[in-house]
């Protein structure tokens, strides 16, 4: 199956409401640093493998696993929701946070983010196929080609958030012409919303711009 219908169980669940600073600040310190991992995860993992022709690589990318926990109800019923690592890593963090944009519905910020989601998922679905999926003969020349109209997308997205956001939170940075340049995300501080819901957690999420709770 193609990322479709692995995206159906992966649609955004924040409410697409006018946000404050305050929320929007939540929204970014929550889904930016995810949305760097996948701009890391896209460029160094996935553009390598299609760079080195290590199709079984690429393909495992797109395999649906389990994200329920072991031993939850769910997983031992067979019932966990399952999902690919570009669904998780990349397009589902991009897909939420354009929510963060919502002007009393949608916006024509969030409109246009959103299009270059479509995009990125037009183009992953072409590097699926052209590494050989449904029994296909790979492709190099269509998965680069496809994977180079994804970093496009994936810039202009960032060109779009950018474009107006608050001075109080750090832009985002895309992804070099020359991808041989490229500097993966600095490591996530040890506070960040992964550890959300602790009884000692005092922040969300830290950053050289401060801290958000």
């Amino acid at each position: 199956a193609g990322l479709g219908s692995a995206l159906l169980t992966l649609q955004p669940s924040e409410a697409a409401a006018d946000m404050t600073l305050t929320s929007f600040k939540r929204s970014y310190f929550r889904w930016v640093p995810r949305i760097e991992a996948g701009r890391d995860f896209l460029v160094l993992e996935l553009g390598t493998a299609i760079e080195k022709e290590t199709w079984s690589e690429v393909l495992k990318t797109f395999e649906l696993t389990t994200v329920s926990q072991e031993g939850s109800a769910k997983a031992e019923l067979g019932i966990a929701d399952k999902s690919s690592r570009i669904d998780r890593e990349l397009l589902l963090p991009l897909k939420i946070w354009v929510t963060s944009f919502a002007e009393k519905g949608t916006s024509p910020k969030q409109r246009k983010m959103d299009k270059q989601v479509d995009i990125i998922k037009v183009s992953l679905e072409k590097i699926r196929l052209a590494a050989g999926a449904e029994g296909r003969t790979p492709d190099p020349e269509a998965a680069s080609e496809a994977w180079e109209k994804a970093l496009a997308a994936f810039n202009q997205y960032v060109k779009i958030a950018n474009k107006g956001m608050t001075l109080q939170v750090r832009e985002l940075t895309g992804i070099p012409a020359d991808v041989s340049t490229y500097v993966a995300a600095p490591a996530r501080p040890t506070n960040t919303y992964s550890q959300a819901g602790s009884a000692t957690q005092k922040y969300q999420y830290c950053d050289d711009k401060g801290c958000v709770k």
